[in-house]
């Protein structure tokens, strides 16, 4: 006599309690590989993006530096340390850096600046003067970068 499986006859379907454990513990395994990976490129995209955005900010203030000593009256520049003055036109442009950010004329142009940002000026080849503005610009994670 033939035996004739009892699920075909009832015509049920379906997968086996054992079969959808099985599924379920694959998945797992191959989320469990992807998820760190994918937060580990969501992270660089992330910091990428940070690194791009503080580093135009810096370029932009320094652009704006550059402009404002080349047009400054000469020998009307004063550095003090963490602030300077030109004199432009007869208008004084104070550039300052206080608390990590820099500002020009109380405007706001670059943030999360380290300590080691600062003006400096010296005097070479006669009396020519020399201004600098150095920006080192903080990462998030400890890292930073120098302009």
């Amino acid at each position: 006599m033939k035996t004739v499986n009892s699920r075909l006859i009832s015509g049920s379907t379906g997968f086996s309690l054992l079969e959808i454990i099985l599924v379920l513990v694959i998945v797992g395994i191959v989320a469990g590989g992807v998820i760190p990976f994918a937060a580990n490129v969501l992270s660089n995209i992330v910091q990428g993006r940070e690194l791009a955005q503080r580093a135009d900010q810096g370029s932009l203030a320094l652009e704006r530096f550059v402009r404002d000593v080349r047009a400054s009256d000469p020998n009307s520049n004063t550095v003090n340390g963490s602030e300077m003055t030109l004199v432009v036109g007869g208008n004084d442009i104070t550039y300052e850096i206080n608390g990590g950010i820099l500002t020009v004329d109380g405007d706001r142009m670059a943030r999360h600046l380290t300590g080691d940002s600062g003006f400096s000026e010296m005097v070479i080849n006669d009396n020519y003067p020399v201004i600098t503005m150095t920006l080192v610009i903080a990462l998030r994670g400890g890292g930073s970068f120098e302009m």
